[in-house]
């Protein structure tokens, strides 16, 4: 059994090493093939997306997930999960077909980028199937299955860039679209994959779904569940979509453009190289939050050991990463993007960021000892400290603002959330035994 989950861990490591390779990759590629105006498009319809994307899924593809693992037979609660994802993105396409036109001409005060969000539109009925493929095969604890098609959405994405760049590379607007349509080309090869999968596994089960009929208590279970998590997802996804909202209304005239082209810069060049080892945070947690639980409860000592080599692990981490990218900015920077232009903004953001890669843990950590809630309070205090310090940065215009409400929102968070771990050690006793 050890060796078992040893082998599916160790496949589950190397599925996602090679898949976030594949997507650090697709990031390079972009920002070299788009000019900077497309950049410029590309990142401001980039939140949009994320907030639509959360706003698609609803939280049912992790609700399914808990629903599948828990039951013997959750038929009716796939059915469900089917049914009000389908609904739902219904709604959400019409309701983005009429708003994008006014988002972008009241809002965003750009006419371009209406075609750019319009593309939009099409990755969210795709997301939605990937989603709840991925949610139904980690349930039936095929975990190894769900990942792979990361690899695979990658592939067809890096594939499509390739193929068919030449044809939209006639303009901004359109090359933009082109990068913002190349994530719903992975996300369809990602649900070819899990589709095939599917019908070889289960094929006379599926067979079964077109008997079944909407069943009022699967549907409020599979509520009570979702809603919870999709808010918890909406805060930061919500912030994401304020940044440039706020960067168009609280900025002045004269400083607007710089702020649009600082925050393209921190969003395509910056954020992947700072953010890259919070990749290890997060697939460290896989294995921190269920020995943490186990021992949180009955040890404390032992605790307080995965803890301190969890946390300590992800720091050196960071601290190294962020040492390299600060010696080496500008060389880093035209390696991967044969451009130098924002190495200076990578300077000032490396060291900051360099306890950034214990957050992942750090909240993972809080949420095996069931202070969920006190971890999603940090993130919200986080990200509200984040758009007050940017409005107050525009309004003073200060040059490099937004990158520091980056900086502002995640120490604090960060900060918050070693305070909340250490409490949980305080007046405890060692060793805590069930009755």
């Amino acid at each position: 059994m050890k060796k078992k989950v040893l082998k599916t861990t160790f496949l589950l490591l190397m599925i996602s090493g090679t898949a976030k390779l594949f997507s650090f990759f697709i990031r390079i590629l972009i920002a070299r093939i788009l000019s900077e105006e497309a950049i410029h498009y590309y990142s401001l319809s980039m939140p949009v997306l994320m907030f639509l994307i959360t706003l698609s899924n609803f939280g049912i593809p992790n609700a399914l997930t808990k629903l599948v693992a828990s039951k013997k037979d959750a038929k009716s609660s796939i059915f469900a999960s089917i049914i009000l994802s389908i609904v739902n993105n219904l709604l959400l396409c019409g309701i983005c077909m009429l708003a994008i036109p006014l988002y972008a001409r009241i809002v965003m005060k750009q006419n371009v980028l209406i075609p750019v969000l319009y593309a939009c539109v099409p990755m969210l009925p795709v997301v939605m199937a990937t989603g709840l493929l991925k949610g139904y095969f980690t349930g039936k604890q095929k975990m190894v299955l769900a990942s792979s098609s990361q690899i695979t959405e990658e592939i067809f994405r890096i594939l499509f860039l390739l193929w068919f760049y030449p044809s939209f590379s006639n303009n901004a607007v359109s090359m933009a679209s082109f990068a913002i349509f190349s994530q719903t080309i992975g996300e369809i090869g990602s649900c070819l994959h899990l589709s095939i999968a599917l019908i070889f596994q289960h094929k006379s089960q599926i067979r079964s779904f077109f008997t079944l009929q909407l069943n009022p208590h699967a549907v409020q279970e599979l509520l009570s569940l979702s809603v919870p998590m999709t808010a918890a997802r909406l805060i930061g996804s919500l912030t994401s979509f304020l940044e440039p909202v706020i960067l168009v209304h609280f900025a002045s005239k004269a400083m607007q453009n710089n702020y649009i082209s600082l925050y393209s810069q921190l969003n395509t060049y910056i954020l992947p190289l700072i953010t890259l080892p919070g990749f290890f945070s997060v697939v460290i947690s896989s294995w921190v939050l269920p020995a943490f639980s186990e021992a949180y409860e009955h040890h404390l000592s032992r605790a307080k050991h995965i803890f301190f080599l969890s946390t300590g692990f992800c720091l050196f981490l960071g601290i190294s990463s962020s040492i390299l990218l600060f010696q080496f900015s500008t060389e880093i920077c035209e390696l991967l993007y044969h451009k130098t232009d924002m190495s200076s903004l990578l300077r000032l953001l490396s060291l900051p960021f360099s306890l950034y890669a214990a957050q992942p843990v750090l909240s993972c950590i809080l949420h095996g000892a069931s202070k969920s809630f006190r971890a999603m309070a940090d993130t919200t205090f986080g990200c509200i400290l984040r758009l007050i310090s940017l409005i107050l940065f525009c309004r003073n215009n200060i040059s490099y603002g937004a990158a520091y409400a980056l900086i502002i929102s995640s120490l604090s968070t960060t900060l918050l959330h070693f305070h909340g771990c250490f409490r949980l050690f305080i007046h405890r006793p060692k060793t805590i035994t069930r009755p």
